[in-house]
């Protein structure tokens, strides 16, 4: 899935399948979202509609929250393990779950 390469002696790793895959969710998860509004405006009465449009920017602000933590986090984690460095690796982890810990606190989950 990574895809390492060697130029000049220094061995660099590709992150484009991390990030496409991540694309790919966020674009789904957003389609899922539009169609949700669309059939609760057409099936439901305005009370249902305008409580799902309050509600919904802080769900996506969420989502985008969480998904810039774990791409973000993986690649960096991923570069780490690539260059052989463990305890970089495990000093990223860690604060990529405190920072998930710190948003879900923050964000009144």
């Amino acid at each position: 899935m990574i895809d390492n390469k060697t130029e000049k002696g220094k061995n660099t790793i590709r992150f484009a399948p991390i990030f496409t895959i991540a694309t790919l969710s966020i674009v789904i998860d957003e389609a899922q979202h539009m169609l949700q509004e669309a059939i609760v405006g057409n099936l439901f009465n305005d009370t249902a509609f305008s409580a799902l449009n309050l509600t919904e920017p802080y769900n996506l602000f969420i989502h985008f929250i969480s998904y810039l933590i774990c791409v973000g986090g993986a690649a960096l984690i991923v570069r780490a393990q690539g260059a052989g460095n463990k305890e970089e690796e495990q000093k990223l982890y860690n604060h990529c779950i405190t920072a998930c810990i710190l948003a879900a606190e923050v964000s009144g989950v």
